[in-house]
């Protein structure tokens, strides 16, 4: 689990493509909120920036 405000990128290879999954609070993944549930593809960028707006518990998939 992080804190509000703990931010952390991820820079993935320009072949791969990344899965975000929030299992619990809310996030902040390049400018886009993502809340308890949400799941989103990172297609089009190489630097993936997650930003904690509450507390929360992320999986993060870096897919071929």
């Amino acid at each position: 689990m992080y804190a509000p405000g703990v931010t952390v990128t991820h820079t993935q290879d320009p072949n791969h493509r990344a899965w975000i999954q929030v299992i619990e609070g809310k996030v902040s993944a390049n400018g886009v909120e993502l809340n308890t549930g949400d799941g989103a593809a990172n297609t089009d960028s190489i630097n993936l920036t997650l930003e904690c707006v509450g507390s929360a518990e992320i999986l993060l998939f870096d897919l071929l």
